[in-house]
């Protein structure tokens, strides 16, 4: 065995030039080869895990807030019947159109915070799952709101008209007056919210609009409000479209077929997009997995680069040694212990450079050196692959350097010179 050792660091030794040289370049594509192979398994961990735990989750379908000129809101009723009449077998959709305005109150502002909803966005937001109520025709009041109508119609005088659609709303012996008649019977929000819900949000903006200044009717007043805007009694209005998986897992193609669809259906051209935290990750995720596998492929060539010139070199040494390799097989040595030898002379080279790749790599990772670009976290089973690829690629090696040498008459070597 010290013979056999002693052969193997003579062999080491006596090309240590052009090893250290293969080895420091191994070492550099094992590194990059590790870092971008723990980047792309955190972020596939990070995605699985948030799908996971956001399974429940509804996403919503939005757009970049108010568009110039348009005189509808971007998703009439009209066009979510169509939604829900083509995908509403695969997914549970919900639906609100909002109308803001302003009511000059008791010489202050009133924010009012018109929605139109379904009864799905509306159980959404207020009620529990086992619940089981009938909105009907009722319209529901924030706090603010109520108190405010209330005040009105025992003093008129207290809202100075200013052209809003609010102007001529109060309430009064629980109903809801709307131009001077008893129109839709209205109740507090806080009557029939279970879930403590407090704000709205609105996903075109990523804010959320306070409960205490809504005023929810169902989503059949859409059409009477159609008429306030094109009358110019509207300051701003937006629309909301959510969806819920009715299935085991939320089918995202789906979710891409309805933005196509009210992109091309809306009569503004406003692009929608999906407002969706998963969504957003695997985006980000596809554009950092395309600039991980460009590292790949460099890592992957220097590998190959390694490969081909720890080949080249072997075959270069199996000639200037092929004198001293047949005076050691006569002198009792045998192939088998030879090829053992120039096995382990590959493998050392291999290995020295994927642990030192490896080593630099965790250092990189733990360093939090590339934080600032992306959450990378370490993962030993990437070692374990790429000394296994090493090993592989140190067989293969082998197995060409044995076949280089197969045939060869070491008689015939041991004359030459």
């Amino acid at each position: 065995m010290p013979f056999f050792l002693e052969n193997i660091r003579i062999r080491l030794k006596s090309g240590r030039k052009m090893y250290l040289f293969l080895i420091l370049e191994l070492l550099i594509g094992s590194m990059i080869l590790s870092v971008c192979l723990n980047l792309r398994m955190t972020s596939r961990r990070n995605l699985a895990l948030y799908e996971k735990l956001h399974a429940e989750d509804k996403v919503a379908f939005c757009y970049d807030g108010m568009v110039d000129g348009i005189r509808n809101v971007p998703i009439t009723v009209s066009l979510y019947e169509e939604l829900k009449a083509k995908y509403g077998e695969d997914l549970q959709l919900s639906f609100s159109n909002l109308f803001l305005t302003t009511v000059f109150y008791e010489k202050d502002f009133l924010n009012v915070e018109l929605y139109c909803m379904d009864d799905a966005f509306f159980n959404n937001l207020f009620l529990r799952e086992e619940t089981d109520t009938k909105r009907d025709n009722t319209v529901f009041a924030g706090e603010h709101i109520w108190n405010a109508f209330s005040k009105i119609a025992k003093d008129p005088d207290s809202v100075e008209v200013s052209g809003s659609f609010a102007d001529e709303m109060f309430i009064r012996n629980g109903m809801l007056w709307i131009d001077g008649k008893a129109v839709y019977p209205v109740k507090k929000i806080s009557e029939v919210n279970e879930k403590g819900t407090q704000e709205i949000p609105a996903v075109w903006n990523e804010m959320t609009y306070d409960l205490d200044d809504a005023l929810i009717f169902p989503l059949s007043y859409s059409e009477k409000m159609q008429e306030e805007v094109e009358a110019g009694r509207v300051d701003a209005y937006f629309s909301q479209l959510q969806a819920g998986k009715k299935k085991e897992k939320m089918d995202y193609g789906q979710l891409n077929e309805i933005v196509v669809d009210l992109t091309q259906k809306n009569e503004y051209g406003i692009s929608f997009r999906v407002a969706d935290r998963y969504l957003e990750m695997a985006r980000q995720y596809e554009t950092l997995n395309i600039l991980v596998t460009y590292w790949l492929m460099i890592g992957g060539l220097a590998g190959l680069l390694v490969g081909t010139g720890l080949l080249g070199t072997l075959f270069l040494f199996q000639y200037r040694r092929r004198k001293s390799t047949a005076i050691s097989y006569f002198c009792g040595s045998t192939k088998l212990r030879l090829y053992a030898e120039e096995l382990c002379e590959i493998s050392i080279v291999l290995i020295t450079g994927t642990l030192g790749g490896n080593a630099a790599a965790f250092f990189v990772i733990k360093a939090g050196i590339l934080r600032a670009i992306a959450e990378i976290r370490w993962d030993s089973s990437v070692c374990l692959f790429l000394l296994a690829g090493a090993a592989l690629l140190g067989m293969v090696l082998f197995l060409f350097a044995a076949w280089y040498d197969h045939g060869k008459s070491y008689l015939a070597q041991a004359r030459e010179g």
